[in-house]
């Protein structure tokens, strides 16, 4: 039997694909002496070299063979720029050798990026599927995030899985109703993502059974980082 995906996985940008804030920058564009490379142009004359985290082309490639449907759900206050820089990032497809670029594997039209309640996010990413004729509960659904506060997504019954960069905290906590996963420097890779999977698979039965999601008790811990 072919293992089950969700419907739908929602990724946060910022420290999670990539480890920067976007908004960061006023323009990306590829390096003029090695157009492998991108390059972030913020105010004045500051140039930085961004990229993908390491494992991420990897797992944007997994979910594109699969046609699991991909959005972006970030609080940046860049979306020109997230989708420029999106755009020339190189993902892995298709022949050996072939690339597409990342946006390629997001459905950027139904993404959500803006700095508000990613409850409002998801609600918006729901209803823009409703319009074209797709029901995704949000049950159907698995959201990679480093920041806790955007753990409010439990209430509409979304799952969340949790890439933080706060190493000092305990390896799972719990709030709100969903279970954070805590990882290290490396952001999303394809371990971290089979991590949330099997326990999206696992909640997705308890909660087709009426058990509700699994929780985990809570382990007291302070984060000084805010995220996005």
């Amino acid at each position: 039997m072919t293992a089950r995906y969700p419907k739908l996985v929602a990724l946060d940008l910022d420290f999670t694909i990539w480890p920067l804030d976007i908004d960061w920058y006023n323009n990306v564009e590829l390096d003029k002496k090695d157009p492998t490379k991108v390059i972030g142009k913020g105010y004045g004359s500051d140039r930085t070299p961004i990229a993908l985290y390491e494992g991420v082309p990897e797992v944007l490639r997994h979910l594109k063979e699969r046609d699991v449907e991909v959005v972006a759900c970030s609080r940046s206050w860049a979306p020109e720029v997230a989708k420029k820089a999106l755009g020339l990032f190189r993902v892995p497809f298709g022949a050996e050798g072939e690339t597409i670029s990342a946006l390629e594997c997001f459905t950027w039209r139904n993404s959500e990026i803006e700095d508000t309640d990613k409850r409002g996010h998801f609600r918006r990413v729901q209803a823009s599927y409703a319009s074209e004729g797709k029901d995704i509960p949000f049950e159907e659904m698995l959201f990679f995030d480093d920041a806790t506060y955007n753990g409010v997504v439990a209430d509409l019954g979304a799952y969340l899985f949790f890439l933080c960069r706060d190493y000092s905290l305990a390896k799972e906590i719990h709030l709100a109703g969903v279970t954070f996963h805590l990882l290290s420097r490396k952001g999303l890779d394809m371990a971290a993502f089979e991590a949330g999977l099997e326990k999206w698979r696992r909640n997705i039965a308890r909660y087709e059974a009426g058990e509700g999601q699994e929780s985990i008790p809570a382990k007291s811990s302070k984060r000084k980082n805010k995220r996005k």
